[in-house]
Order: structure tokens, then C-alpha cells, then sequence
């Protein structure tokens, strides 16, 4: 991203630079490696605190809120006290990008507490925001769209989740994006293929985003497949 600040100062450039390439680790990895990415991301957030203008800290608070999440009903208030945070200072500057990842967290919140139907109108926001008014958001909007299709599954609406992921695969093939092709079928999103009574299916596409995923370490795709194997012997009545 361009640079906030016009500046000569080659120390004030150097610190800019690292707090864009941690915020770039850290949310490529926040949904393959995230415990490595909330490292990361600790590290974002102090170096923008301590440097960076407005919009990085209004990023780095909003990325800290995601991670603060997955702590549950024990961490809401904090996650949320978090995303005011982040999201008064995204209104304040009228940033699109740091307005869209405040109702992208703001979702995350509401998902890792079990509250689904809100969850999904904040990913729908986000997910207008970066559309309509970000470049360059590929990460953003699968992970909103990624987590509005888990939701959509939590709520019971079959349909809208068989739409949503087979929409989703075919952009995600069309462009040759690995992290979303293998996404979309695991995890409960897998579950498409279950709906319509193909267990068989269900198990070959799991099979195949695993095939073209890094066999090395154990990665949230490889918990996702688990995700996604177990509820494919259950259908199958095979405890």
C-alpha cells in the first residue's frame, strides 16, 4: 500500500515499510498458521502504535480484535471495546479498507460467540465495502465471505450455503486462488455435498483441496479436513 506519510525521513520509511509487512504476514496467515500469525500481528500493532498514522493503527486494532475473539464469551468485551476502536478511527479518516476490516472483525465477534445472524449481516457489509470501494482486498473478502458461508451453516440454511460455495468455487478457480479453492471444500462448507446425498462426492472434494495443500506442519486446512471427514462419517452412520 502507499505510504501514509510524505516523507524523506529513510528511518520513518524503514518503520512504515515493516509495520505493512507484518499486517501482510499476519493476515496471510491468520487463516492457515494463526498462532503464528497472532505473533505476528502483536508485533504489527505495537510497531503501529508506535509509528504509524491513523489508518495502521485503525488496521492493527481491528486485526487485534480478530485475534482477541477467539477467546470467546471471556474475551467479548475486550474484542469488542477493540473494534470501537478501530472502527471510530476508520470513520474518523472515511478510509473504505479500515471501515470494511472494522465490520469484517465486528463479525468475527459476533461468529466466535455463537451469534450467527448478525455475524452474517456485518460479513455482508464488509463484503459490500471491499467490492465497491477497495482494490487489492482478496484476503478480506474471503475471509468475510468464507466466514458468512460458516455462519450461513450454523443457521441452518442449506440452500443459501450450497449458492454461496459454489459461486465462490468457480471465482476462486477462475482466478487460481489455492487458499480459497481448498477452503470451500472443508470445514462445514463440505456439507453442500452431503445436502444433496453425495457422501462420495463430499469425501472426493475434500480429498482434492487436501491434495493440493502443503503436506507439511498442520495447518487449519488440515483441521478443516478433519472438519469436514468427520461429519462425512457421520452421515454415512459409521461412529
Amino acid at each position: 500500500r502507499v505510504l501514509e506519510e510524505d516523507t524523506e525521513d529513510q528511518n520513518a520509511i524503514e518503520a512504515l515499510i515493516r509495520i505493512d509487512a507484518t499486517w501482510s504476514a499476519a493476515a496471510g496467515l491468520s487463516m492457515v498458521d494463526p498462532i503464528r500469525a497472532s505473533d505476528i500481528q502483536t508485533r504489527n500493532l505495537l510497531l503501529a502504535l508506535k509509528a504509524g498514522g491513523p489508518y495502521r493503527v485503525a488496521r492493527g486494532l481491528a486485526m487485534e480484535a480478530g485475534f482477541a475473539a477467539t477467546g470467546g464469551h471471556k474475551q467479548e468485551a475486550r474484542a469488542l471495546q477493540l473494534v470501537e476502536r478501530s472502527a471510530a478511527l476508520a470513520e474518523r479518516l472515511g478510509n473504505p479498507h479500515a471501515i470494511g476490516l472494522a465490520s469484517l472483525v465486528r463479525g468475527v465477534v459476533a461468529f466466535q460467540n455463537g451469534r450467527w445472524r448478525l455475524a452474517c449481516d456485518s460479513f455482508r457489509r464488509a463484503e459490500a465495502t471491499f467490492r465497491t470501494q477497495c482494490v487489492g482486498v482478496s484476503w478480506e473478502l474471503e475471509s468475510s465471505t468464507m466466514f458468512r458461508l460458516e455462519s450461513t451453516f450454523y443457521l441452518g440454511d442449506l440452500p443459501g450455503l450450497q449458492e454461496g460455495v459454489r459461486a465462490q468455487l468457480v471465482e476462486a478457480e477462475g482466478r487460481g486462488d489455492l487458499f480459497a479453492t481448498t477452503t470451500m471444500r472443508l470445514a462445514h462448507m463440505n456439507a453442500i455435498w452431503l445436502a444433496e446425498d453425495t457422501p462420495g462426492e463430499a469425501r472426493r472434494e475434500a480429498d482434492l483441496a487436501m491434495s493440493r495443500w502443503s503436506a507439511r506442519g498442520y495447518l487449519a486446512q488440515h483441521w478443516y479436513y478433519l472438519i469436514a471427514a468427520q461429519n462425512n462419517d457421520l452421515y454415512r452412520g459409521d461412529g
